[in-house]
């Protein structure tokens, strides 16, 4: 990547997400319980149950594969670190999402390294998160234009 990134932001464990995953599993856990019985539910119950212990240990960043820091630039190249110190780069993909609680960034590194990065109101500082925000919207607006202009 270049000497001069256009934003950086150091990210820490969510445990805003991390509770709001484990309440989606447990509802997903509840719904499959009202409708299933026997094996399936013992199937379909380890499958939530995995499921949440992985998405848990992502957003707390137990996992060598959850982003640690994120680098993005106005050309749409993207970067991130990984627990296990491993940079990966690509291109800052259009179908993410942007809120003020929840900031969900889609990049592609290439032939099976897709990574979406969910970035929640506590995993990182306010003032950070506020440019992010406003680096997103405005970077996607002038995306936009110059597609217009073209």
């Amino acid at each position: 990547m270049s000497q001069s990134p256009s934003l950086r932001l150091q990210l820490k464990p969510s445990p805003l997400l991390a509770g709001a995953l484990a309440a989606v599993h447990a509802l997903a856990l509840a719904a499959a319980a009202a409708v299933l019985g026997g094996w399936p539910l013992a199937l379909v119950a380890g499958g939530v149950v995995l499921s949440c212990t992985v998405t848990i240990a992502d957003a707390l960043q137990r996992t060598a594969a959850a982003a640690r820091a994120i680098e993005l630039h106005a050309d749409g190249r993207a970067a991130w670190l990984d627990g296990a110190e491993g940079r990966h780069e690509g291109v800052l993909l259009a179908d993410g999402v942007v809120t003020p609680a929840l900031v969900v960034l889609a990049i592609d590194g290439g032939a099976r390294d897709r990574k979406r990065i969910v970035v929640a109101a506590d995993a990182s500082d306010r003032d950070s998160l506020r440019r992010l925000r406003a680096w997103l919207r405005w970077r996607a607006h002038g995306a936009r234009d110059s597609v217009a202009e073209a």
